[in-house]
């Protein structure tokens, strides 16, 4: 009985040399003067609300006017500033908490700093025992 000869394909081409895919070469990549871009569509680092609402003006730079109850009741229905991909809180702020330049590192540790300056109390806050003692 005759077997049909194996089908051998040529090695696929790449761009990458060989000493790179062996681990045989030091690699290092120096980015300057690079703009990420400061619009949500540009950087893909940030995320911008898409669903469950809608934009007025420039995605990333307008109001965005949210559908969720659960938000509804704290903006009354305002639309949250945004500018530079960056939301504006401050009209439904309740304080402010500073931290010493380099403390917060912008990973998922900074949240547990976060917590913990707001489990001691260290936030200022409105409408409290704090208004009557003149902010103390």
């Amino acid at each position: 009985m005759n077997t049909p000869n194996a089908l051998i394909l040529p090695p696929a081409k790449t761009d990458i040399p060989t000493s790179i895919k062996s681990g045989d070469a030091d690699v290092k990549t120096e980015i300057k003067n690079v703009d990420v871009g400061a619009k949500g569509t540009d950087n893909p680092r940030t995320r911008l609300p898409r669903n469950n609402g809608h934009w007025e003006g420039e995605p990333g730079n307008g109001k965005w006017y949210s559908d969720k109850p659960e938000v509804i009741s704290i903006t009354n229905g305002e639309g949250v500033e945004f500018a530079k991909s960056r939301p504006n809180f401050t009209p439904w702020s309740e304080g402010n908490i500073v931290f010493e330049k380099g403390k917060l590192t912008g990973s998922n540790d900074d949240f547990s700093i976060v917590y913990e300056k707001i489990q001691h109390g260290n936030v200022p806050h409105i409408g409290s025992a704090s208004d009557l003692r003149g902010g103390y």
